[in-house]
């Protein structure tokens, strides 16, 4: 079992049926759980909006730390009302964690001096499209994240999502854009595609073929997908290992129940999914 640490804040957005949840720290925190790990999450948020959001990771025995109560990212009519506050390196140095997993719904939720610092506690995964979430004139904008570069030699691993990596790097060939990263020390890259997951790691590509039925839910899976991974990495040969989150992630693009998903379930999705070395 490992204890894995996520690290982002959830947005809040009014509409008018009612008001929902949403972030990557929300689903990639059940995947964790549901594969067995200890899991902590480090967020901001309105003591009003905890219960809802957290509800059902508090049911399955996650450990919340709540740093500012005082303010939720919050949206009504595709416009930022308000800001949670953004969470730094101090907010995380009594966390101790065998991974610790950045997922920021926006850019402004995560001081991205704490991934130099964290590094030298635990391993560092990070999911690069919410650092992408800049908010301009209270609306979110999707940017390229210029702070990677910078930051790529402590990362373990990055997951992002095919339709980021022209926006990123200016490529559109995610190959390329895995490569480079790898290149400037990131150890692993995965990428959701159109109709597979591939992993990037020592000049090889492994792919995991699905099909992607919604292109929002595919790219819930890539953070679906990495918390299983990192779950499962130093347990399973790699191999398994990616099989396995790919299993994670076709599930929860096809509306399954992760924690109740059987091991024949899984097994026989892992045989589907195949994979290609290139």
């Amino acid at each position: 079992m490992s204890k894995i640490a996520f690290i982002g804040n959830v947005i809040k957005e009014e509409t008018s049926t009612g008001s929902r949840y949403s972030g990557g720290v929300l689903n990639a925190s059940l995947a964790a759980l549901a594969s067995k790990n200890e899991v902590v999450i480090v967020t901001n948020i309105k003591d009003e909006d905890y219960l809802d959001a957290f509800k059902l990771l508090n049911e399955k025995g996650a450990s919340i730390k709540v740093v500012d109560n005082s303010s939720t990212n919050l949206i009504k009519d595709n416009k930022i009302i308000e800001l949670a506050s953004t969470i730094v390196c101090t907010n995380l140095n009594e966390i101790k964690a065998d991974y610790y997993y950045f997922i920021p719904s926006l850019n402004h939720d995560i001081d991205t001096s704490a991934i130099k610092e964290i590094s030298n506690n635990g391993k560092i995964a990070l999911s690069l499209s919410g650092f992408m979430k800049f908010i301009k004139d209270d609306q979110i904008n999707v940017e390229r994240f210029q702070e990677l570069d910078e930051n790529l030699k402590y990362i373990e691993h990055i997951v992002l999502d095919k339709d980021m990596c022209p926006i990123q790097e200016f490529s559109h060939d995610e190959d390329h854009v895995a490569k480079k990263y790898s290149q400037n020390g990131c150890h692993e890259i995965l990428v959701t595609y159109y109709d597979a997951l591939f992993n990037y790691r020592d000049n090889f590509f492994y792919r995991c073929k699905y099909v992607s039925k919604s292109s929002s839910k595919r790219k819930a899976a890539g953070d679906i997908a990495l918390a299983a991974y990192i779950s499962k990495k130093d347990l399973l040969i790699k191999e398994e290992a990616l099989f396995f989150a790919t299993s994670m992630a076709c599930y929860f693009m096809d509306d399954y129940d992760l924690f109740k998903l059987t091991q024949d379930e899984i097994f026989s999705k892992m045989i589907d999914i195949g994979i290609v070395n290139n």
